[in-house]
């Protein structure tokens, strides 16, 4: 079921997704991602330390299963999002998707470019996630974060 509003002209417009509704989200997938490294983790080290135990004490093995669960991380967020669900498991509890400036699925290119942009928002003291270069977000006519800018996306409730 599409929520929307209807303009002036009759034609149906999105409702766009705001920034605690999204926060929430956020939230979700944070627990969802952090439990799904954990349990991974914990397969993984128990995996190796059956097979080579002196493995769990080299510096590289840290290294590598931060490694594995940042690439786990992102690969949770691109093909969640450019799924036919077009929304990770926070934002489907949340009632919201991702889609193009169409209103259209997002490809996996795009939803990878939309993770970078959300580093870079990240990187900088979260700008990108407070404001667009003049504008709050919450002030944006489609309440669009920086890396919705950069991707050419949008987040709307389902």
């Amino acid at each position: 079921m599409k929520r929307t509003l209807l303009s002036s002209d009759g034609e149906g417009t999105p409702t766009y997704a705001g920034f605690w509704v999204r926060f929430c989200a956020v939230l979700i997938d944070s627990v969802v991602v952090t439990v799904g490294a954990g349990i991974l983790g914990i397969i993984i080290g128990i995996a190796i330390a059956l097979v080579s135990p002196d493995t769990l004490e080299n510096p590289v093995f840290d290294i590598l299963t931060g490694l594995g669960g940042t690439i786990g991380g992102a690969a949770y967020f691109v093909f969640m999002h450019s799924s036919s669900k077009q929304a990770t498991l926070g934002k489907m509890a949340m009632g919201l998707k991702v889609t193009d400036l169409d209103g259209e699925r997002i490809g996996v290119g795009k939803s990878f470019l939309r993770l970078i942009g959300t580093v870079v928002s990240a990187v900088v003291l979260m700008p990108g996630y407070l404001m667009w270069p003049g504008n709050q977000v919450a002030f944006t006519e489609r309440k669009q974060f920086y890396h919705d800018k950069i991707a050419g996306t949008l987040v709307v409730r389902d």
